[in-house]
């Protein structure tokens, strides 16, 4: 499944994105369509489980007047994009999303693992994940700096390097994500690499014991309250008014017990 230009089209070959699925996956396929050059998207029910995959490419590097318009409409495409589909279904958005987040956490949208420096679509890119529900995943995971950027200019990696590929995952598959990161090697021949996450399915997880002693003490208590506090603002912001209620309480969930094993774990 694809979406580019014609063939013949000036400009042929900047522009295009594709989704290559498993046989696994193929067989769940419910429907598939694109909206322009630069995004495709898919259905797809793996288990009990309806997905949405959502393949971008963002425009960059443009001017201003008619290219800065030109990213603003894109973003406006993908948010349009993300609210066709139901309630229900869980949100899988990836591809070359050109933006640059930098290494800030940002109401759970964009975790300590990025990397530094902005450019004209990383204001774009949070605010379409905080208003969708979305969180970029392979900053949130840390690993050696090789595993942080996914993209790079010359001969043996060079010293140009960046973060600008993403998984943004749908954030009630936050518990269940064991990691997110760079893979070298899988695109031969690509500035880019690769960007994979792992989640946990069908098989509970182990449960684990929280030191709770820890909050008799003050300084402990409020470091708590004071994260807990931040991360409910932030996912708020992200679950809406159209979400069940059943969704708000696995977000609700989710960030107290994130804060917990951050904070007494």
């Amino acid at each position: 499944m694809w979406s580019g230009m014609k063939e013949g089209s000036r400009g042929r070959g900047k522009e295009g994105c594709a989704l290559l699925m498993s046989e696994r996956m193929w067989k769940g396929l419910e429907d598939w369509g694109w909206k322009g050059t630069r995004i495709v998207w898919a259905k797809t029910k793996v288990g009990i489980v309806n997905y949405a995959w959502i393949c971008i490419y963002a425009p960059v590097h443009v001017k201003r007047g008619k290219g800065r318009e030109k990213i603003r409409e894109f973003w406006d495409k993908v948010d349009d994009c993300l609210g066709m589909f139901e309630e229900g279904r869980r949100i899988v958005v990836f591809g070359d999303m050109n933006g640059r987040v930098e290494n800030n956490e940002l109401a759970g949208v964009v975790g300590k693992w990025g990397v530094e420096g902005v450019n004209e679509n990383d204001e774009h890119l949070v605010d379409v994940c905080a208003e969708r529900g979305l969180f970029l995943s392979n900053t949130f995971f840390q690993h050696k700096m090789i595993h942080w950027y996914t993209w790079r200019r010359g001969e043996d990696g060079g010293d140009e390097k960046s973060l600008i590929d993403y998984i943004a995952l749908d954030e009630r598959l936050r518990k269940d994500v064991l990691d997110a990161k760079v893979v070298r090697g899988a695109l031969e021949g690509s500035d880019h690499y690769a960007v994979e996450f792992c989640r946990e399915i069908g098989k509970e997880k182990r449960s684990k014991v929280l030191a709770k002693e820890r909050l008799d003490k003050e300084e402990v208590r409020e470091e708590y309250r004071g994260k807990l506090s931040k991360r409910l603002r932030g996912a708020r912001t992200r679950v809406g008014e159209e979400r069940s209620v059943n969704d708000v309480y696995d977000v609700f969930k989710g960030t107290v017990m994130e804060v917990a094993h951050e904070v007494v774990g």
